[in-house]
């Protein structure tokens, strides 16, 4: 830790540029978790919606977080916890992806299914995306026509992932919920303290 104590203008910079950020970001996590949609996709087996957390920052931004966590090593512990949570996830949710292609019992409801409102080299792939996700997204679709299956289709669809290894899934998502409202209250003390200790605006109006 770093004893020489900071001026305001670091901790201005602070407040502004790392705490705010990344409270906004884990509050959006949290709501991602309630809605079950981490943002899997297939061709890169990564996570759109959910992010590392120094993503969420500007290149800027980075360096003076690691100014901050010098003075505050605590923090170092919520970011490994963060992305350790988002690596679950994302190592879930390829697994339950993958669990729904190989499945013949999801092959056969999706061909019967989105045959006519799919691009067929991608269909399974597209459907079991999204199932995955719990969102009629695919952009290699028929729009309007493939959310009218995915609508009708939703609940034998959501059995069928189910049946595909998605508990560790839920059960991440679920952790990620947890953690990312802990985070936020820690981002929120330690602006709280900044704030009074340094007579600085927890939020600025020229943002």
């Amino acid at each position: 830790m770093v004893t020489k104590k900071p001026g305001p203008r670091r901790v201005e910079a602070w407040i502004y540029g790392v705490i705010n950020p990344l409270e906004e970001a884990l509050e959006r996590e949290s709501l991602d978790g309630r809605r079950r949609d981490p943002g899997y996709r297939w061709r890169t087996e990564s996570l759109e919606n959910l992010l590392p957390l120094r993503s969420y920052l500007s290149r800027a931004a980075t360096v003076i977080m690691d100014e901050l966590v010098s003075f505050h090593p605590s923090l170092v512990e919520l970011e490994k916890k963060h992305d350790e949570l988002l690596g679950r996830i994302k190592d879930a949710a390829t697994t339950t992806f993958e669990a729904l292609c190989e499945s013949s019992e999801f092959q056969a409801f999706v061909t019967s299914r989105f045959a006519e409102v799919c691009e067929p080299k991608t269909m399974l792939q597209m459907v079991a995306e999204d199932v995955v996700n719990d969102e009629a997204a695919s952009i290699d679709a028929v729009e309007g026509s493939y959310r009218h299956v995915w609508k009708e289709s939703r609940k034998d669809l959501m059995k069928l992932r189910e049946q595909s290894n998605y508990l560790p899934l839920r059960s991440a998502l679920r952790d990620l919920e947890e953690e990312a409202e802990r985070m936020r209250g820690q981002l929120l003390a330690l602006r709280s303290q900044l704030s009074e200790e340094f007579d600085i605006p927890p939020a600025s109006l020229y943002a």
